[in-house]
């Protein structure tokens, strides 16, 4: 299921809002000119809590004692305390569409839509760089170890956040096992990171990184992290993007959870386009060794379109802060903290 073509559907009728909303509980839901308000439920005494405008991105807030802001899934993942792939589920059932991963609309219905239909050209741009996705059931998952890793602890990522994501240990490769999930939470492939120092790997030319043998994919095709980011990123209203999956899982240590990485230093024509797509600030956050002359040309990827849903685009600077190959994560929450103060971001 792609997002971008659920909400190109639900605007195919505005009238489909109303019914998500229903589906979930919200009570009293009133149309007005550009958005619909509600109350989150029948026991909530005021009737614009909730409120989803009817714009490309469904952007929407509940205004409860903590504020939350996103678009109609962040809403209904919210109200119905569930996670981002049942929210798409429910959307899904909610408006007569089929649960699907890979998804079309039903229709062709011709429609006026905010932006110029900015979101439309997205996916029809460098589309020739799509690849196909095999997916993978959960039951592999019984293949391997599920138990803390003390390399990982030492690295910066705590024993939650490797719950959380699913950390596992191969026996048979000996590696640390690392799940790659799409938008709907599928699992699309792992990689697997060798569990002896770097310095091991490199003394007896054994490749660090690597994928679980028969579980390769591109990782050119996803983002990691945003199946379990995506609703702290549309609250934020940023979003940062790493090199690595490390880079995710130490930032979730810190509670930073508006992050995701793509699994290199070159954004990808089809990760440009998910990230363009959130609406979002974007600031990249590559390790230490990329110069900066090869961040900006990162980020003009990335400005080309983003400027139209007003998400600026920028890079940190790490060479005062960070030393040789290191990421803006190794080096703990403080070291963090500065490499993303607002006078150390290059905004394009």
């Amino acid at each position: 299921m792609d997002i971008k073509q659920l909400k190109e559907t639900i605007l195919e009728d505005d009238n489909n809002i109303r019914l998500i909303l229903q589906d979930i509980g919200c009570n009293r839901i009133v149309k007005h000119t550009n958005e619909y308000r509600c109350a989150k439920d029948i026991n909530d005494t005021n009737s614009t809590r909730v409120v989803v405008k009817i714009n490309d991105n469904l952007t929407a807030n509940i205004y409860d004692l903590t504020p939350v802001k996103g678009d109609i899934l962040v809403v209904v993942m919210e109200l119905s305390r569930s996670k981002l792939s049942k929210a798409i589920e429910i959307c899904c059932s909610s408006i007569g569409i089929k649960y699907i991963a890979n998804f079309e609309p039903k229709t062709t219905i011709e429609k006026k839509k905010a932006f110029g239909g900015f979101f439309s050209t997205l996916s029809k741009d460098k589309n020739e760089n799509k690849l196909k996705l095999n997916y993978h059931e959960e039951d592999i998952l019984t293949d391997f170890v599920n138990q803390g890793n003390i390399r990982f602890y030492n690295d910066g990522i705590n024993y939650e956040v490797q719950t959380e994501f699913e950390i596992m240990y191969d026996d048979i490769s000996e590696r640390l096992t690392i799940i790659w999930r799409d938008i709907n939470g599928r699992i699309v492939g792992i990689m697997g990171r060798y569990n002896k120092s770097a310095e091991y790997c490199d003394k007896h030319n054994i490749s660090k990184w690597l994928p679980i043998t028969n579980l390769s994919f591109p990782k050119s095709q996803l983002l990691y992290g945003l199946y379990q980011n995506y609703k702290y990123i549309l609250q934020e209203g940023r979003v940062y993007v790493g090199e690595s999956e490390k880079f995710v899982l130490q930032a979730c240590s810190f509670n930073v959870r508006n992050v995701v990485a793509i699994g290199s230093h070159d954004i990808s024509s089809v990760q440009r386009n998910i990230l363009v797509s959130l609406g979002v600030e974007i600031v990249t956050c590559m390790d230490n060794d990329i110069p900066d002359e090869f961040n900006v040309e990162q980020c003009k990827k990335l400005m080309s379109k983003s400027c139209l849903v007003g998400g600026k685009v920028g890079f940190i600077m790490n060479d005062d802060i960070l030393e040789g190959k290191q990421s803006p994560t190794d080096s703990g929450l403080e070291t963090w903290n500065r490499c993303i103060m607002e006078d150390n971001i290059f905004w394009m």
